[in-house]
């Protein structure tokens, strides 16, 4: 199943993570629109959002920040295993 996460207040929606979570973690293609994924934290991979290795997935990401997030060895902010698409995004 196809996903879309839109935000009615971009810009003041925000998903933090505290420092110790993965915020998003997507296993179907989705669209997510004008979100701050802050302070996302995972041990190895991911911190902000992490999409699964699953042929034929396509995430398409826009009009979101991305801040603070750490992933580990493999990636801070977002780590991907299909395609992804960042349209007027930010990373801090």
């Amino acid at each position: 199943m196809d996903s879309t996460f839109t935000t009615q207040t971009p810009g003041e929606s925000i998903l933090d993570g505290g420092g110790s979570i993965q915020i998003l973690k997507i296993s179907a293609s989705a669209d997510v629109d004008g979100f701050t994924f802050q302070n996302g934290g995972n041990k190895s991979d991911g911190g902000g959002i992490y999409v699964s290795n699953i042929s034929n997935i396509v995430v398409n990401i826009s009009d979101c920040t991305f801040t603070g997030n750490r992933g580990g060895a493999y990636s801070n902010h977002t780590l991907f295993k299909g395609t992804m698409d960042f349209i007027n995004c930010t990373t801090e």
